[in-house]
C-alpha cells in the first residue's frame, strides 16, 4: 500500500506503519536521550516484553471487537522433551504474526476487556470510534515527516488513549504519564489533528485499564497544562531529529566536559528523629 506523504490512512496494518521513517512520539523519549539512542532504537528493534505483547491483544479485543484477535493459544508443552519441542516449533512456524498466549493469559485479556466495557465513562468513550486511524504529514518548523496511529478517534473529534497499567487510581497514573511520556504522545497525535484533518482535537482522554484483577479502570482527561508541557517535549525532540537527518549524523551525549548538578532533593540535609 502506498502511505501518502500527507494524510490519513484507517486501519493501515502496523508493519506498514512502523516501517515508515517518520518522527512520532514512540521515538521522544529516546530522543531527548540522545540522538544516538534514537537511532539504536530504531534500527535495533528488541523484541516485545510479555507485558507489551498482553496490552496489543487487550488493545485488539477492545478497540477492535468485530475482528479475530491475533492470538494463538499456546499448546500445553514443557519443552523438554524431543517431541515437545517438535510441537513448539511447529507451533511457533504457524504464528503468521499473531501473539502466542497460554490459555489462562487469553482468559485474563478478555476479563480487561469485560472490565472496559462495564465501566460507563469508558463505554462511552469508545462509542463508534474509528480505531487505529494512521496519520501521515509534515512539520511546519523544522520540515521533517511525522507520523502518529491514534487508538481511537470519535465522529466528534475527540482522541481516546487506552493504556494498560499496573495502577490505574488518579496520582499513581499521573506518574505513569509523566514517566512515560504519555502527555507528549497527547501532543503529538493532537498536532497531528490540526496538520492532517484541520481541526484540534475537542479532547484528549486516556482509558487505564489494570491488568490484574479486580481490572481497575479509570477514565482521564489531558488538561491545558499537560498538553503545553507535552508539546514542549515534542519540540525539543523534533528539534533533535531535525538536527541529525541535516547533519546525517547521530550524537549521543556531550563530548565535553560537564559540571554536574546534583537534583535538589539531594542536597537538603535530612531530617533525623529526636529522641525524647
Amino acid at each position: 500500500m502506498d502511505i501518502p506523504a500527507h494524510g490519513r490512512l484507517d486501519h493501515l496494518p502496523a508493519t506498514e506503519y512502523f516501517s515508515r521513517e517518520a518522527f512520532s512520539s514512540s521515538g521522544v523519549k529516546h530522543l531527548l536521550r540522545s540522538a544516538a539512542h534514537y537511532d539504536a532504537w530504531r534500527t535495533a528493534p528488541r523484541e516485545p516484553s510479555s507485558e507489551m505483547a498482553f496490552g496489543t491483544v487487550v488493545h485488539a479485543l477492545v478497540l477492535e471487537p468485530d475482528r479475530a484477535p491475533p492470538v494463538a493459544i499456546a499448546p500445553e508443552c514443557e519443552r523438554r522433551s524431543n517431541a515437545d519441542k517438535a510441537t513448539w516449533n511447529a507451533f511457533e512456524a504457524g504464528l503468521e504474526g499473531r501473539i502466542a498466549l497460554k490459555q489462562a493469559e487469553f482468559d485474563r485479556a478478555q476479563r480487561v476487556r469485560d472490565a472496559v466495557q462495564g465501566h460507563p465513562a469508558a463505554r462511552e468513550l469508545l462509542a463508534g470510534i474509528t480505531s487505529e486511524v494512521s496519520l501521515f504529514w509534515e512539520d511546519d518548523e523544522f520540515g521533517i515527516p511525522c507520523k502518529a496511529r491514534l487508538d481511537a478517534l470519535r465522529g466528534d473529534g475527540g482522541i481516546v488513549d487506552l493504556k494498560t497499567t499496573r495502577n490505574a487510581c488518579a496520582d499513581e497514573f499521573a506518574r505513569s504519564v509523566a514517566r512515560y511520556a504519555y502527555h507528549a504522545q497527547a501532543a503529538h497525535y493532537s498536532s497531528g489533528c490540526e496538520h492532517v484533518l484541520d481541526a484540534s482535537p475537542r479532547f484528549y482522554a486516556w482509558v487505564a485499564i489494570e491488568t490484574e484483577p479486580p481490572f481497575g479502570c479509570a477514565c482521564y482527561v489531558a488538561g491545558t497544562d499537560a498538553l503545553c508541557a507535552g508539546r514542549d517535549l515534542v519540540v525539543e525532540a523534533a528539534r533533535i531529529y531535525a538536527r541529525a537527518r541535516r547533519e546525517g549524523r547521530w550524537r549521543g551525549y556531550p563530548d565535553t566536559l560537564q559540571p554536574l548538578v546534583m537534583p535538589s532533593w539531594a542536597l537538603r540535609l535530612p531530617t533525623l528523629a529526636q529522641e525524647d
